[in-house]
This record gives C-alpha cells, structure tokens and sequence, in this order.
C-alpha cells in the first residue's frame, strides 16, 4: 500500500505548474497555458480527496480556467481545451462518496 500523498508536496506540484501558467501567459502562449492547467488539474485529479480539504490551490484552479475561458472570448479563440478543463474541474467537485 502507498503512503497517502503529503500535502506540501502536493502543493509544491501545483505552484510549480501555477508558475508554468503564468510564464506562458506572459509569453502571450495560450497553448501552453492551457497545457500548464491540465498539469495543475492532473495533481487534483490524482488526488480528489485533497479537493475537498480546506486551503487548498483548488479554488485558484477554477478560477484560473475561466478566466483564460473569459480571455479567449475576447481573443476570439477557441476555448476548447480550457471547456474540458473546466469540466473536468468540476467533476472533482462533486461528493466523492
């Protein structure tokens, strides 16, 4: 049986793809940005049960999906990928039992 995940590490995993974001943001590459995000939402998806914990990087999630889904409006970009993150970001907010 594996060890449960440690929440610092964790953490540390979600800022690390957080700053892969905002580099990408600030390199004006969508894309990447995009592919950062599925990263970070990849850490809570292999960890559902941390989702649901108070002061998690959760919420910035979300939050930084519909944003870049607010940007690509107004880019005029398709917003795709950034649909499927927020499905997929929902989903683990949904009751685990």
């Amino acid at each position: 049986m594996s060890n449960p995940p440690r929440r610092e590490q964790v953490s540390a995993d979600v800022i690390a793809a957080f700053a892969r974001a905002v580099e990408s943001l600030s390199g004006q590459d969508i894309d990447g940005m995009a592919h950062a995000l599925s990263i970070v939402l990849g850490v809570y998806e292999a960890h559902p049960s941390l989702v649901h914990e108070p002061r998690t990087h959760f919420a910035d999630v979300l939050l930084w999906i519909r944003v870049a889904r607010s940007l690509c409006a107004t880019l005029g970009r398709f917003d795709a990928d950034f649909a499927t993150l927020e499905h997929r970001a929902e989903a683990l907010l949904r009751p685990l039992h």
